[in-house]
């Protein structure tokens, strides 16, 4: 459960390794499998560690792996093969060392293994954390396989999905490519990520006049989406898609709102469980794309504009307490800011998958103008 706004990192998921030669369907016809030889191929996977069973969501609450399946398909879109890897040997690797930037993990984990191909060309996926083992049909409806989400235990919502190229670039081509696997094909590697994201929140109340306190009580994500496709963008279109309320962080037990934790200008800075580090208590959700608009907050005199228009996009509420001892504008009471998720504070209503969302609320003025801040990689 975490925080609100202002950094969406993008969190690797797993890699997987094969190489060989890639044609252009412009150039060349691809070969069908059918020569009945086949070829032994180093694989490699390389993918995050992620935590055991937890009744609460730490920051490494989706570090797991339990199986993982290669599926590949012929160039006519036919399954040729499922392989389960179900024994993964984990050896983690440093982020900074291997050359990837940008991300919101310091590690991934990486395994070996090797699995036969006949020769011929494929395009082969990688998908890891559900059953595959009565699936036979095509690659849409591969994509196409939809998971619940697990409110009970989150750790379980670790669903992943990637596919093969040649090559362990970062820059990874947005669909699978038709690899030819020959008889000098060693190895192939796979970027593969969750369906999961996660959002942490900070608070900010350096622009705060003098004399104001926000007293906080919670972060909640609401609006989630009770599903999620597994290889395609998951957009729900009706409020029975949604799960409500989502996961929930309370900064206090207490009933007291004196106990609470607050901020003012002259305490204004308030980082929950270390602010938004890759271990930080965070608030997970499945992927929800809801495209492009206009963000402008919730708008109480005008009903048309709640949730910015975006009626089944996911967001974030965080609730406090107000106390104003200014001279001139005496008041308290309970208040609420809500923020659309999105990969920006303007237009963007795509809270995609595999990404932590660093999101800082900043309190202004009365503390009735607040500015939200985000920024992704």
């Amino acid at each position: 459960m975490k925080r609100i706004l202002s950094n969406i990192l993008v969190m690797l998921c797993c890699i997987v390794a094969v190489s060989a030669c890639v044609f252009s369907p412009e150039s060349e016809e691809y070969p069908l499998p059918g020569s009945g030889e086949t070829k032994e191929l180093r694989m490699s996977v390389s993918y995050r560690p992620l935590a055991g069973v937890i009744t609460r969501s730490a920051g490494d609450a989706l570090r797991h792996l339990d199986n993982l399946w290669v599926l590949a398909f012929d160039a006519s879109g036919k399954l040729q093969q499922k392989s389960n890897v179900s024994s993964l040997t984990e050896s983690e690797k440093d982020c900074a060392s291997s050359g990837i930037s940008g991300v919101a993990e310091s590690t991934f984990c990486h395994s070996e293994f090797a699995m036969q191909l006949p020769l011929g060309a494929y395009r082969i996926y990688a998908a890891a954390g559900l059953d595959l083992s009565g699936f036979s049909g095509t690659e849409d409806e591969l994509k196409s396989i939809s998971f619940a989400w697990n409110a009970s235990d989150i750790s379980s919502n670790a669903q992943m999905f990637g596919f093969f190229t040649d090559d362990d670039s970062i820059e990874v081509p947005a669909e699978a490519p038709l690899i030819v696997i020959g008889k000098n094909t060693s190895s192939l590697h796979a970027w593969v990520k969750r369906a999961a994201s996660k959002v942490t929140v900070t608070y900010d109340a350096s622009e705060l006049k003098d004399n104001i306190y926000i007293y906080l009580k919670s972060v909640q994500v609401l609006d989630i989406p009770a599903s999620c496709l597994l290889g395609k963008s998951n957009t729900p279109s009706s409020s029975a898609e949604l799960i409500h309320e989502g996961e929930k962080i309370s900064y206090s037990t207490s009933d007291d709102i004196k106990n609470w934790p607050y901020i003012s200008k002259g305490k204004p800075v308030y980082e929950y469980d270390g602010g938004h580090t890759e271990y930080s208590e965070a608030l997970y959700f499945f992927e929800n794309n809801q495209g492009t608009g206009e963000k402008h907050g919730y708008h109480p005199s005008d009903e048309s504009w709640n949730k910015d228009r975006k009626a089944y996009g996911t967001y974030i509420e965080v609730k406090g307490y107000y106390v104003n001892r200014t001279a001139d504008n005496s008041s308290q009471g309970p208040i609420i800011y809500r923020f659309m998720l999105g990969k920006d504070v303007t237009t963007d209503f795509n809270a995609e998958r595999s990404n932590h969302y660093k999101v800082t609320l900043k309190f202004r003025n009365n503390a009735n103008d607040p500015d939200w801040h985000i920024v992704y990689e």
